[in-house]
């Protein structure tokens, strides 16, 4: 299971990023990329890379969900993407378990101005998880709405 983005872009783009830049790859090379590609303001290709890295057969782990999230929740369809990638965190068993990810994931849906799904997001994570980034998503999501 990808993120919906263009098929045919994504096998283009995963032959040729692994040919070039990766002879022995791994996840934690994949979360790199991901990560600075996020941070770049490069989310189309941080959602490509991404899908490579699944193409390729390594699996995500919870270092790779919360740049992916950020990565989704600037591109032009954060929802879309945000949701998708909120089912891979769940398919993969990260569904509740880390704050990083919860984190990401209320920050993406009140960026997305959807304050139900990150209300219950917010609702769902455990009170000692609650960080000054938690609740700046859900204020920062509340005051545009």
């Amino acid at each position: 299971m990808m993120l919906k983005l263009q098929h045919h872009l994504l096998k283009q783009i995963h032959a040729q990023f692994l040919r070039t830049h990766l002879s022995h790859p791994t996840t934690f090379t994949f979360n790199t990329i991901i990560k600075k590609q996020a941070q770049s303001n490069s989310p189309t290709i941080a959602i490509l890379c991404y899908n490579a890295m699944l193409h390729g057969g390594f699996a995500p782990n919870k270092y790779t969900f919360p740049p992916l999230i950020n990565a989704c929740s600037h591109h032009l369809s954060p929802l879309d993407l945000g949701r998708q990638a909120h089912a891979h965190v769940i398919a993969n068993g990260f569904g509740s378990f880390d704050g990083f990810i919860q984190s990401a994931l209320i920050q993406m849906y009140a960026l997305g101005l959807d304050m139900g799904s990150a209300g219950k997001l917010f609702d769902a994570t455990l009170e000692r998880e609650r960080d000054v980034v938690v609740w700046t998503a859900m204020v920062d999501g509340l005051c545009e709405e």
